[in-house]
């Protein structure tokens, strides 16, 4: 594992926060409680947490690009209540998906 400390680019719901971290999901996990901070209640989540590793580039490049879902994130910061509307999001779409398909 690379312990190296990179510039990350943590974003979720039209918000976007920038973090050093070691690993993608340190940084989702430390953009999410940065979030948390920087916009208190009026923070926007959505299923998906997409990570950047930062090149210093004005476009997205989504090799240097993982995606987490929400509410293991908030799980793993001790969070784990919040997502419990996001899981019911994720249900509902699954069930669409299935039904479309049958």
């Amino acid at each position: 594992m690379n312990n190296e400390i990179q510039k990350f680019k943590v974003s979720c719901s039209g918000w976007s926060v920038d973090v050093d971290s070691n690993s993608f999901e340190s940084a989702a996990s430390s953009g999410l409680i940065m979030a948390f901070k920087k916009f208190g209640s009026s923070l926007l989540l959505s299923t998906t947490i997409m990570v950047l590793k930062d090149k210093n580039s004005t476009k997205t490049n989504y090799d240097n690009c993982e995606f987490f879902q929400t509410q293991d994130i908030l799980n793993g910061i001790g969070l784990g209540f919040l997502s419990e509307g996001l899981n019911i999001i994720q249900d509902a779409k699954l069930e669409r998906e299935l039904s479309i398909a049958s």
